[in-house]
């Protein structure tokens, strides 16, 4: 009934995958699903009056969104670990040279 395009007001929407599967993945495939080739996945919320089913909102989600809200964050943890790494390094052959030392 709505959309934000207005050219699909009133028009069937075609069926997506559930965002559910990527929701439950584990990580590398959830990586994988996003950043392929751009998919719209579907989120479904049931609507009730007085108790009977009156409706369905179905909201889509791209993965362009996805990506481009995971990629800056990723990409901060990843400068993160590589600099615990090279902190890790250079700690423990500071604490090797002062043990082999004396």
């Amino acid at each position: 009934m709505l959309h934000s395009n207005a050219q699909l007001v009133g028009k069937q929407v075609p069926q997506r995958p559930d965002f559910h599967g990527v929701n439950t993945a584990r990580f590398r495939e959830q990586l994988r699903l996003v950043y392929r080739p751009a998919a719209v996945y579907d989120v479904s919320y049931p609507l009730q009056l007085n108790g009977e089913p009156f409706g369905t909102i179905r909201i889509g989600v791209s993965t362009v969104f996805l990506r481009n809200e995971l990629t800056p964050r990723l990409m901060h943890a990843l400068y993160f670990s590589i600099a615990s790494i090279f902190a890790s390094l250079l700690l423990a052959a500071m604490i090797s040279n002062l043990a082999l030392a004396r």
